[in-house]
């Protein structure tokens, strides 16, 4: 009995010891089961994030393509807009620097084309002439109105305010070829193509004398000193060109010279009489076919020619304008130059260059230190004199600009063979001195300026050491670096550190943005 239990027992155990044996292996399996699925699990998410990460990287390769597109269309839209500002399409030239920049973060080329058109020189006031072209003008004195002369043999003094046609002084028959208001406003002198000049009272506009028999068209006068008597000049393809001396208190001829073999060999364009009252420099139209200077020196006293002049080129000059310190001419030739003529030694002592073809015009401003002129190119420069230097170009005219001149000292006024009379702002709200920092900080030097992206102000460097930012719409300066130890500059991107001589940088402090 013993031994069967025995036995029973044994088998039980011999029972127990293979479950134990089947359950441990089950549970191998399971352990290995859960292995792999672990690492099923662990490779699908390595997939996964490989596929987010490879997601994440096209997204972002699509996102910067995308902004490629974007500032490559932003550029291409600018650039066109540079090109219709230069055919003097203002208004699609603005529209696409406008376009432009729509995108978030435009690129600066796209900024800089905006900036660049919207504050472009551009006409403040403009007449359009429907039934006539003018042809001549002059400025008042008081800057306010404008006497012009135009092809219908029209003489209309406007009020350049309103625009409005204040007096129409009646008595040309023919095209108003030349226009010269005095000194104090009360009398001007008008030359018409049939070879009359009427002297006017424009106070009562008043016809007082007319100056006849001139053999061609009188293009050119002047008054000399004292307003009593007065000189002109014909344009004349058929013979040597006279210059006639008028009494204008009594209308009539003084004198007439000049139109000899000897002298004037061909047509004048121009004239102006030198400071002395006796001398006047004369600009002769040269035919192809005729041989003679280009400009002339007459004493007028004597009717003797003093000295003939020839330019390099040998082209017309088309008119002169004499300094207000009157030391020096300025001679706007056919040969696309403007001639800076020394009167005390009678040399030409620089050339302005810059128009593309004729230049019609040319004018000093008030203080002698800068001249307009206007071309057949349809263009005005604005010019340094003292340098040379072109200061400004202005474009809108579509046709030859016959004439410019000074309105005052901020403003020109122009007009063209397109049938238009402008008024231009010689600085556009782009420039520093809209805020007259030369008023607002007197002695002080301004050395550098750039203005911020975001067009909200300025940063300005003052006697290279000190720094201040100018808020665009009010003019209010804000120091940021005063009497800085060595020469600072702006940087052309504007970041947030000033370059300087040296190799050492400061910050902009309080700079935001």
């Amino acid at each position: 009995m013993n031994a069967a239990l025995a036995a029973t027992n044994e088998a039980e155990a011999i029972a127990n010891a293979d479950l134990a044996a089947t359950r441990e292996a089950e549970a191998g399996a399971e352990r290995e089961t859960a292995l792999v699925e672990a690492h099923i699990r662990a490779t699908a998410e390595a997939d996964a994030d490989a596929q987010r990460q490879v997601a994440e990287t096209q997204r972002e390769e699509a996102q910067s393509s995308e902004r490629a597109a974007q500032e490559a269309y932003s550029l291409s839209l600018a650039a066109n807009a540079r090109q219709a500002l230069e055919t003097n399409n203002a208004e699609l030239a603005l529209l696409l620097a406008l376009a432009a920049n729509k995108i978030e973060n435009p690129p600066l080329a796209a900024w800089r084309a905006l900036v660049d058109v919207a504050y472009a020189p551009a006409a403040s006031k403009k007449i359009r002439f429907t039934d006539d072209i003018p042809l001549s003008f002059d400025v008042m004195p008081d800057g306010r109105y404008l006497l012009i002369g135009t092809d219908k043999g029209e003489v209309q003094l406007r009020n350049v305010g309103t625009k409005e046609i204040v007096t129409n002084l009646v008595g040309h028959e023919a095209s108003v070829m030349s226009v010269l208001i005095n000194d104090d406003g009360t009398r001007a002198l008008s030359g018409e193509s049939s070879g009359t000049a009427i002297l006017w009272d424009l106070e009562s506009g008043q016809l007082l004398h007319r100056l006849p028999g001139h053999s061609d068209a009188v293009v050119a006068l002047d008054f000399l000193p004292g307003g009593n008597r007065a000189i002109t000049g014909v344009y004349s393809e058929v013979a040597p060109a006279e210059l006639t001396v008028w009494d204008l208190e009594t209308g009539q001829m003084i004198s007439r010279f000049g139109n000899t073999a000897e002298g004037n060999r061909s047509g004048l364009s121009s004239l102006a009489v030198l400071p002395d009252g006796n001398t006047v420099i004369v600009g002769i139209y040269r035919f192809a076919d005729v041989d003679t200077p280009q400009f002339i020196l007459w004493d007028i006293e004597n009717e003797e020619m003093i000295q003939p002049f020839q330019t390099a080129t040998g082209s017309s000059i088309s008119d002169i304008a004499i300094s207000p310190d009157e030391r020096s001419a300025l001679l706007a030739s056919y040969d696309d130059n403007i001639y800076l003529f020394d009167l005390s030694t009678n040399e030409i002592v620089r050339e302005l260059s810059g128009h593309e073809t004729d230049v019609l015009s040319v004018v000093f401003s008030a203080d002698g230190k800068t001249a307009v002129s206007s071309s057949g190119d349809d263009s005005i420069i604005w010019w340094e004199v003292s340098t040379g230097r072109i200061l400004n170009r202005f474009k809108g005219h579509t046709e030859n600009v016959r004439q410019v001149e000074f309105l005052n000292s901020n403003q020109i006024v122009s007009i063209s063979d397109d049938q238009s009379l402008r008024v231009w702002d010689l600085h556009s709200n782009w420039e520093m001195d809209r805020w007259n920092l030369e008023a607002q900080n007197e002695g002080d030097l301004l050395t550098s300026f750039e203005m911020y992206p975001n067009g909200e102000a300025i940063l300005a460097v003052l006697n290279w050491h000190t720094l201040i930012t100018i808020d665009y719409e009010s003019g209010e300066e804000t120091v940021l670096l005063e009497n800085f130890s060595e020469r600072i500059s702006t940087n052309d991107d504007l970041s947030n550190s000033i370059c300087q001589v040296s190799s050492e940088t400061a910050p902009l402090i309080g700079h935001q943005g």
